[in-house]
């Protein structure tokens, strides 16, 4: 990675830490402070998978390892589920709640992750690693859409600061690729 990958990379996290201060919530209390390591864990989570499913993408295609990280994330869950899954009623769950399952399994992880792998294979785990940061603005621009939140103007410079990071990685690969023909 180059200076300006790094460079980027830092504005975009520090875009997403002004738009988590622009919450009404945002705080320091113990509860707060779990969340926020769950947050941190997760994104460590994907962190190592990127590192992990690159080399993978060289050699399988992206379906494949989708597939296969699905697979081997999902049995972990399944068992770390299992107790809480058998109290549940599963009659009273409505079609509406099957069609969000539904929904969700194949969008938010199969076209996702197969999308996110593809992206891997292509351009690298770094650069692709970037995305990961609009996260927080799409969150932003869905709960307005669908919850009818407020966009404050705190999380729209915490998004433009995110977009500012990413257009700094963006323009340092093309930099890189026109330098090195």
């Amino acid at each position: 990675m180059r200076r300006a990958d790094w460079l980027g990379i830092a504005t975009a996290f520090a875009g997403v830490l002004v738009s988590l201060s622009g919450n009404h919530d945002f705080g320091l209390e113990t509860q707060m402070l779990f969340g926020y390591a769950l947050v941190l864990l997760g994104n460590l989570a994907m962190a190592s998978y990127i590192v992990i499913a690159e080399p993978l993408t060289e050699h399988l295609p992206p379906v494949r390892v989708t597939a296969l990280s699905t697979i081997l994330g999902g049995v972990p869950l399944v068992l770390f589920s299992a107790p809480a899954a058998g109290t549940l009623d599963w009659g009273a769950v409505d079609w509406r709640g099957w069609s969000a399952l539904i929904f969700s399994s194949v969008f938010a992880v199969v076209v996702a992750y197969i999308g996110w792998n593809l992206g891997v294979q292509k351009i690298g785990s770094a650069r692709t690693a970037i995305y990961q940061n609009l996260k927080p603005a799409i969150a932003m621009l869905a709960a307005a859409l669908m919850l009818g939140e407020h966009i404050t103007l705190v999380k729209v410079i915490g998004t433009v600061i995110i977009l500012l990071g990413v257009q700094i990685v963006r323009t340092a690969k093309l930099t890189n690729a026109r330098s090195e023909k």
